[in-house]
């Protein structure tokens, strides 16, 4: 195989998007270009999933979204060549129905049943893709990346096991008749049950450095909606520019604080085994986009990114002072709850310790770290645990 090629989901959304990725694949194809193809769910299918598990969860009308929700995915094969289609939506629609019925009834869901939920939207985008391409004359097969990828059981954010993945990854693509292109699926992967578990949001560019790093290619290019990574933010800023290059480094950076269409786990994977990554714009393809690879081309600062709906959780108290441990306890309490901690500070004084999370764990965070630190607080060593809403964290990345 010479390339990962990966879609986003509004590159495959209705329309434009999705004709331009068809139109891409094929030239690649027209080319005879080695390639696997991955994908995301297509357009809003991820948030549109969550909200109408939400709407089922609070007892409220779910049916019309969900319907909607069926008509775009099936939209595209409704071509008037629907005779010459075997679709196979009804596997995913009905189970959709079922888990969404039962999470109304219960009034609540699981980690591990939202992951079940979400993971169809990508089963949807193969099949489609798939389908779409086999009418050109193209040889194509959707293939769902559980019967590739093994994980832990953190759902919402599973971990790969590497060699268990790599050995089925291998073993299951070069079973393939040949000359037949995988359209794999992003995002979705199974613990050692068979359970469907999830890699976390924005995790298909996840799993095209996992496929390129078990496939030992040379390049992944990630097909997204903008024309490559900014300075910084074009929607907040009128004059950022595309970067032309960046190192893997950087673009970690840039992952872990706030470039969204990088994803926090994509870069380790090609830093492994020296693979470059190229974003471009499915939208834009004369674009040249930009490259990351190991080559530290240039100094100084790259690029200023901002993430939002952060909040700070502020510890306190005069029992922390020269007291060990304390950033231990707060690190294994919210690991257990799947809590990611982000820029974390401590004053000079050593009296207090603060850090940024989603405000999505605002709540979560809130009781689990009082009840770790009751008995603190009630001794008077920690004086207060509490939050600051609206918080942004600006950073900048580059080298000196």
């Amino acid at each position: 195989m010479s390339k990962i090629i990966k879609f986003g989901g509004k590159s495959l959304s209705n329309g434009t998007g999705l004709e331009n990725a068809l139109s891409i694949i094929q030239s690649k194809l027209k080319n005879r270009e080695k390639i696997v193809v991955t994908l995301s769910a297509r357009g809003n299918a991820t948030d549109e999933l969550e909200h109408i598990l939400e709407l089922a969860k609070h007892g409220k009308p779910f049916q019309d979204k969900l319907s909607e929700f069926k008509n775009y995915q099936i939209q595209p094969l409704l071509s008037g060549k629907l005779d010459k289609l075997d679709i196979g939506f009804k596997e995913e629609f009905e189970l959709l129905d079922n888990l969404i019925e039962g999470v109304r009834l219960v009034k609540d869901y699981s980690l591990k049943t939202k992951d079940l939920v979400l993971a169809q939207g990508e089963l949807l985008s193969v099949k489609t893709i798939s389908n779409l391409l086999n009418l050109t004359n193209a040889s194509t097969i959707p293939v769902d990346s559980r019967d590739l990828f093994v994980t832990n059981d953190y759902f919402g954010n599973a971990k790969i096991d590497e060699p268990k993945s790599l050995e089925k990854t291998k073993n299951y693509l070069n079973a393939l008749p040949i000359n037949t292109i995988p359209i794999v699926t992003g995002f979705i992967a199974a613990n050692e049950r068979g359970e469907t578990t999830t890699l976390g949001r924005n995790g298909t560019n996840y799993s095209a450095s996992l496929l390129a790093k078990f496939l030992a290619v040379k390049t992944v290019e990630s097909f997204t909606h903008v024309d490559g990574i900014f300075t910084a933010n074009p929607e907040l800023v009128d004059n950022a520019q595309v970067i032309d290059h960046l190192s893997y480094s950087d673009a970690s950076e840039l992952a872990s604080f706030g470039a969204s269409i990088l994803h926090g786990k994509t870069i380790a994977p090609l830093l492994d085994h020296n693979i470059e990554l190229h974003i471009k714009n499915t939208f834009n393809t004369k674009a040249n986009g930009t490259v990351v690879s190991k080559d530290e081309r240039s100094t100084g600062v790259k690029s200023i990114s901002v993430q939002n709906n952060i909040t700070l959780i502020n510890l306190e108290g005069k029992g922390i002072l020269g007291r060990s441990g304390i950033d231990g306890r707060i690190f294994s309490t919210l690991q257990t709850e799947n809590i990611s901690i982000g820029v974390i500070s401590q004053g000079s004084s050593e009296r207090g310790i603060g850090f940024v999370i989603n405000e999505e764990h605002q709540a979560k965070t809130l009781e689990v770290l009082h009840e770790e630190f009751r008995i603190d607080i009630k001794e008077g060593d920690v004086n207060s645990i509490k939050s600051i809403e609206n918080v942004a964290v600006v950073t900048v990345v580059g080298q000196s």
